[in-house]
């Protein structure tokens, strides 16, 4: 079962009180081989690829040439499982763009996908490594795979499960842990919900709600239920949160 990177940085905060253990998995195998993960590398958060995983440590795809061995799962964000995620409509050996610092364009060659990742190398400008399909372009169009449509605009995905509507409208603002300590926050806007905590960086859901709960949605991980108390606040597996603003 797998739950939000934020979830579950968040538990692990809790439980440890003090944030003494920054671990982003709470186990050893909970990366496998094709995972997209991201670590960090010399003080830079970088973007690799599982290319095995046992032990508690992970071998990581990180550009042309350059696989990095042994690294602790503890260390590990997973950012895409294995086997889910959009295929890229650029292929395999095509030249590819993507924006770099200072307004600048990186050129190089499409080496490998996965789902919504890219593997561009671009030794010429320095840059050999996984980035999201989205911000690379293909004589102008973005490889990411296109987004269906429905009568000339883009199809909005239908509920996780039967009997749900979106929370637009119905959940606005920001909510926060009741006791005023720090913690898991949501900010509802919209039809979506982005959950920050404690270890994490912040992650958005399509938002859902019905039969006294909330639904949290995100394609290729398991559903996040929360209970709505009488009271408004909600109830979840890291404590309740109230509406701190709109």
């Amino acid at each position: 079962m797998r739950y939000s990177s934020v979830v579950l940085a968040a538990w692990v905060a809790a439980i440890l009180a003090a944030g003494a253990g920054q671990s982003r998995l709470l186990a050893q195998g909970a990366v496998g081989v094709g995972d997209i993960v991201q670590t960090n590398v010399l003080g830079q958060m970088v973007i690799g690829e599982v290319v095995r995983a046992g032990g508690g440590t992970a071998d990581l795809n990180l550009g042309q040439n350059n696989v990095s061995r042994l690294v602790q799962v503890q260390g590990l964000k997973v950012l895409q499982k294995a086997g889910s995620g959009a295929k890229s409509v650029c292929a395999v050996g095509d030249t590819v763009q993507m924006a770099y610092i200072a307004n600048t364009v990186m050129t190089g060659r499409l080496m490998k996908t996965n789902g919504d990742y890219c593997e561009m190398d671009s030794s010429g400008s320095g840059f050999t490594g996984w980035s999201k399909c989205s911000e690379m372009k293909r004589a102008g169009t973005a490889c990411a795979a296109p987004v269906a449509v429905a009568g000339g605009r883009a199809a909005a995905a239908g509920p996780p499960k039967p009997g749900l509507v979106s929370c637009a409208g119905k959940f606005e603002g920001r909510y926060a842990p009741s006791s005023g300590l720090p913690g898991l926050t949501i900010v509802f806007r919209s039809g979506k919900a982005t959950l920050s905590g404690p270890l994490s960086d912040d992650e958005t859901f399509d938002c859902w709600t019905g039969g006294g709960k909330i639904v949290l949605h995100k394609q290729g991980q398991d559903d996040l239920p929360i209970d709505i108390n009488d009271d408004g606040t909600l109830d979840t597996p890291l404590g309740e949160l109230k509406k701190k603003s709109s």
